[in-house]
């Protein structure tokens, strides 16, 4: 087929025509012969030439996409596929009478509504050995198209190629005749009736037909016999009928005839070109006339519609790249929209992961210093900006002292004054944020006139914009969080919302490290009101549940704390969830399955957070009746409790289990035991600050009886004290610390409300406690 497509196109013209349209408007495109001939390319990437189709497994992929060019339906207008070296092309099938001769490509490219993967690029250039500076440099030379550019692309160059194959069906039909009448010629005298051209032998003297071939018959659609003895005349053959009296005048001036145009009928009237040529030729003695007729009837017509493909393709080349003008121009303005669009995106996940890395300083932080401490560093690091500070306003004086800050300071919040009155002092981002107890944004902080005291310390630290955001507690300013960035125009109307949400997050913080220092304040007292009612119910039974419930009760702040452990980072991963609709909205990527994938993870965590709330509850019910139940459960239940304590402080818990034993009793007093011996292993580890802090709980049956065992490696009990961990009111933890009641009750519970039996031992380098029951 190669040979053919070559005979029938002019390759080379093809080659310029496509090199020039190549310069005008970027598009790579190849014509490729089914055998692999490469007929035409131009614009090939080098990333195919050099490195795809240089390798043997990346030149194979490439066949492969061949292949599947060939396997599709010839009838499919053009075909889009995107082959396995990751680039994407678009295919034309050329068929020339049926015969798929030809594949024209467009391509390597990629859509510009896709992410190239570099990564996948990277991968593939360690893989096949490629140098990966230069491939990954081919990577980004590869154009990237619109979807409709590619479209229209497509639809010029199918009409291109219905074109091509006009020209090809015109052309393959003149070298068929031109080979019929060569070898007319060549068997003339020995295959005159079988010769495909028409011919005919008159008599010169009258114009009388003598003989005539095949092909004059089935042309003219008479019957030899019919012609034989008549002249073309007669048979009303000649469109004009003094053409023949010029040919015989002419031959007999001595004159040549060959190949002079004319027309002619058929039987049925039909009108035909032709190009004639006549010789007088002796026949037998008698001067006679050999007239050789071509009908290029089909060739005019040919020739006339490639003239008309021609000016209509020069047509179009001009509409399209005028179109492609102006959508490159229009290009252009989206891309420098982009690139601002991208800048501002860039900025909000900085700040989004400011938010986040704020949320979690809020779940792990204890005091306020540290919050604050962690807050600043946050902003730095994640945030990318110059330098973050937190003041308080001094009531007496009315400035804002800073209290912590990170980043670019050099001695500058040593040598500024911030007030929060109406002063010049006051009139900065900070002062404004705490009287309007809000936020306040400068874009231009050296140009500013309100920044004015502080333009020369600012520039020299590169302070471009700022942004400050009031800090709360109990509803009431207390001061502010500053921000300094190093570009103009940095904060928008979006990143103001997250600094808003920031501000809230921090002064819900506040609010709640100031209720947890009131709610120890209350712990205490708690301690000291069940001390007193302990040495008032001793004496009973239900004196002694309601001295499990009351340490339940002292407990309970306990797993307050641990449930707001459990709490904070679903909520910190809701606000995010809920926070980022909005921008995946304005960014138009925003789908039904989107919508229902987020529904779906925010449900999760509110049925997660809800369970914990049914634990916790179920925790500190009190047991009414005794009942059996299993202690492989109970043990679960009270290490959830407690899981998020234990792993803020790094403890490894090991839980090993040989059966699943019942036990007949209370089983959330139960629960309350081990609760009470696990907590004091905690205390025991932050009190030692042990390396590797580790607690071993173990549950198996021993001669009937159902045991657990709890070990940890905190340094064991001294020897003077062993004796004593189970009276009444002691305690080795200090008053603010301990109320001595815990293992006191855990022993009522196990040996007198449920017949068992508690002891504990030094083992190793710790503790262990073993319950029998």
């Amino acid at each position: 087929m190669a040979r053919t497509l070559a005979e029938l196109i002019d390759i080379a013209n093809l080659q310029r025509l496509m090199d020039h349209f190549h310069t005008a408007t970027g598009i790579p495109v190849g014509i490729i012969g089914t055998d692999g001939t490469v007929f035409v390319a131009t614009g090939w990437q080098e990333i195919c030439t050099a490195f795809h189709r240089r390798h043997s497994v990346t030149a194979e992929r490439c066949r492969q996409s061949d292949d599947y060019i060939k396997s599709r339906p010839l009838a499919e207008d053009y075909i889009s596929y995107k082959c396995r070296n990751g680039l994407w092309d678009m295919a034309k099938p050329i068929v020339i009478a049926g015969d798929h001769c030809a594949t024209l490509y467009l391509g390597q490219f990629f859509y510009d509504d896709e992410e190239i993967d570099e990564e996948y690029f990277l991968r593939q250039a360690r893989e096949f050995g490629f140098d990966s500076a230069r491939y990954m440099a081919a990577l980004r030379r590869v154009p990237i198209f619109t979807r409709e550019k590619v479209r229209q692309i497509m639809n010029y160059y199918s009409s291109f190629v219905d074109l091509l194959v006009n020209m090809g069906l015109a052309n393959k039909h003149q070298v068929e005749m031109a080979t019929r009448l060569k070898k007319s010629e060549e068997k003339f005298f020995k295959a005159f009736i079988a010769t495909p051209a028409i011919l005919a032998i008159s008599s010169f003297a009258d114009g009388r037909l003598i003989e005539v071939n095949e092909a004059f018959e089935r042309t003219c659609g008479y019957v030899r016999d019919e012609m034989i003895g008549r002249t073309p005349a007669e048979l009303g053959i000649w469109h004009d009928s003094n053409a023949s009296d010029r040919v015989i005048e002419t031959l007999r001036n001595g004159g040549n005839v060959r190949s002079i145009a004319i027309q002619f009928h058929t039987r049925t009237g039909e009108l035909r070109e032709g190009e004639y040529s006549a010789e007088i030729i002796d026949l037998n003695g008698e001067a006679c006339l050999l007239s050789l007729v071509s009908d290029v009837t089909e060739r005019k017509r040919a020739e006339e519609a490639l003239r008309h493909a021609h000016d209509d393709m020069e047509t179009r080349v001009r509409e399209r790249t005028a179109e492609l003008f102006e959508v490159n121009k229009i290009l252009e303005v989206k891309i420098s929209e982009r690139e601002v669009a991208e800048k501002e995106i860039l900025r909000l996940n900085r700040l989004y992961a400011v938010l986040s890395g704020t949320n979690h300083t809020i779940v792990r932080a204890r005091d306020r210093e540290t919050l604050f401490k962690n807050i600043c560093r946050v902003a730095v690091e994640q945030g990318g900006f110059r330098m973050a500070w937190i003041g308080l306003i001094d009531e007496e004086s009315g400035m804002v002292k800073p209290v912590t800050w990170y980043g670019e300071n050099h001695g500058y919040l040593d040598s500024i004054r911030v007030s929060v009155l109406e002063v010049p002092e006051g009139m900065g981002p900070t002062g404004s944020a705490i009287r309007d107890s809000h936020y306040y944004i400068c874009n231009d902080f050296i140009n500013d006139e309100r920044t004015a005291p502080w333009h020369e310390k600012g520039l020299e630290r590169g302070f471009l914009s700022s942004a400050a955001i009031a800090l709360t507690l109990k509803n009431k300013v207390i001061g502010a969080l500053t921000i300094y960035a190093g570009e103009t125009n940095y904060f928008c109307s979006r990143m103001i919302e997250l600094l808003k949400q920031m501000a809230t997050d921090i002064s819900f913080a506040l609010d709640n490290l100031d209720h947890e220092e009131r709610h120890r304040k209350a712990e205490i007292a708690l301690h000291e009101e069940t001390l007193e009612r302990l040495r008032a119910v001793e004496a009973s039974r239900e004196k002694d549940l309601q001295l499990v419930q009351q340490n339940r009760q002292a407990a309970m702040g306990e797993m307050i704390g641990n449930i707001a452990h459990q709490w904070r980072q679903p909520l910190n991963t809701l606000g995010l969830v809920i926070q980022e609709m909005p921008v995946i909205f304005e960014c138009g990527r925003f789908s039904r399955d989107y919508l229902d994938e987020r529904v779906a993870k925010t449900m999760a965590i509110i049925m997660h957070m809800s369970q914990t709330i049914d634990d916790f509850r179920n925790f500190f019910k009190p047991d009414k009746e005794k009942t059996t139940f299993k202690v492989s459960k109970e043990i679960s239940k009270t290490l959830m409790l407690i899981e998020s304590g234990f792993q803020e402080q790094q403890i490894r818990i090991e839980v090993n289990t040989s059966g699943d034993p019942v036990v007949y009793g209370h089983p959330n007093e139960y629960s309350q035991v081990l609760l009470n011996i696990l907590l004091n292993a905690r205390d025991a580890f932050a009190k030692l600050k042990t390396d590797c802090p580790r607690v071993r709980i173990d549950l198996f049956t021993e001669d009937g009886k159902t045991v657990v065992t709890i070990a940890d490696n905190a340094g064991g009990i001294p020897d003077d004290v062993m004796g004593r961990i189970f009276d009444p009111y002691f305690t080795t933890k200090g008053p603010d610390k301990g109320t001595g009641v815990g293992l006191y009750m855990s022993k009522i519970i196990i040996e007198k409300n449920m017949n068992g039996r508690i002891s504990a031992r030094n083992l190793g380098n710790g503790a262990e406690f073993r319950i029998e029951i």
